[in-house]
């Protein structure tokens, strides 16, 4: 591998090396820079009886619930202010509004994940603080 020029390199290399060193020492990870400026990434399949406590999938839901925080932000009124939709926000973080979510299937489309996000925003106006139809710019 390497990145697009010595910067790119750098950061590519760095985030590797991060990984090398988190991973558990199951899998014998290695990086190594070549001379070309290449890295070889190493690493072993620790086997059928290795277990470990990571779970699959988590940057997939952590954007999905991203996308009910965006849905709530942008559901507050136009003259509404940086501190409006950071209060919408938190808001969708305090009540748990995007858990129903992480239930969908694991590779919904892009629309479809950000139609089930904007539905629960629309769904949950009456419990925020103050409700929001993100359709009425008139508010």
């Amino acid at each position: 591998m390497s990145g697009t020029d010595v910067d790119g390199t750098a950061q590519v290399s760095g985030m590797l090396q991060q990984w090398v060193n988190n991973v558990p020492a199951e899998m014998t990870a290695s990086l190594t820079t070549l001379a070309t400026g290449t890295m070889q990434l190493r690493t072993c399949d620790p086997g059928v009886g290795f277990e470990t406590l990571a779970r699959s999938g988590v940057g997939r839901e952590i954007a999905r619930l991203r996308s009910v925080e965006l849905e709530a932000a942008a559901a507050v009124p136009v003259a509404g202010t940086a501190a409006d939709r950071a209060v919408a926000i938190a808001e969708v973080r305090n009540s748990q509004l995007g858990l129903p979510l992480l239930e969908l299937a694991f590779d919904p489309t892009l629309p479809d994940s950000a139609e089930q996000a904007r539905a629960i925003v629309v769904a949950a106006s009456n419990i925020l603080s103050d409700p929001l139809d993100p359709l009425d710019e008139t508010e």
